[in-house]
């Protein structure tokens, strides 16, 4: 996949001068923009702030709203990521308790998470390891792509549940890692 370059409009401002009244404590690990031009951030699930990326607007590079959040019920999230289409526009995510994976909806209009399904143990973990979700993206045919950090492991999660989980490649082993992707992302073609 080739992600295009993306540059600020001339009008933009450094995200450091963002006025920011933190609710949570610790660094935001989940980001997506929206068809709308608004930017969702998170620190792990605890909360949320909505940012106005909408070149023109009145508020733009605001904070539009803010919150803490429930209904993570334990789960450890990463990346978040919104899929147009069948997944509604909401902000999706896998979440993790013990080994086990999650997929996780995030409404935007609620502030609250649904556990979709049971994923299962998707990396094989064993032992003291804990997968973490670092990276995601989507694609318009309602596709959800996770990277896994510790194993770098890529996996295509059908959010409908339409399909199984399909393990793709494998990444380089990351820490720090971000999903990207346009918000018109087509079909992601798997071979093999």
């Amino acid at each position: 996949m080739v992600f295009p370059r993306t540059r600020p409009p001339p009008t933009s401002r450094s995200f450091a001068s963002w006025p920011t009244a933190r609710l949570t404590t610790g660094l935001f690990n989940s980001g997506d923009i929206d068809e709308n031009g608004q930017y969702w951030i998170s620190t792990g699930g605890a909360d949320f702030y909505q940012y106005n990326f909408a070149p023109g607007t009145t508020n733009y590079g605001g904070l539009v709203t803010s919150g803490k959040l429930t209904g993570t019920g334990g789960y450890t999230i990463g990346d978040w990521t919104v899929v147009p289409g069948v997944g509604g526009g909401d902000l999706w995510s896998v979440g993790v308790s013990n080994q086990v994976a999650y997929l996780l909806r995030w409404s935007r209009t609620t502030h609250a998470f649904t556990v979709v399904r049971n994923l299962g143990n998707l990396t094989g973990a064993t032992g003291t390891t804990v997968p973490f979700w670092g990276a995601s993206y989507a694609t318009t045919d309602g596709y959800l792509f996770a990277v896994e950090n510790g194993s770098g492991q890529i996996w295509r999660i059908a959010v409908d549940g339409s399909s199984n989980p399909l393990r793709l490649k494998d990444a380089p082993v990351s820490s720090r890692n971000d999903g990207a992707r346009c918000l018109d992302s087509g079909a992601i073609v798997v071979s093999g």
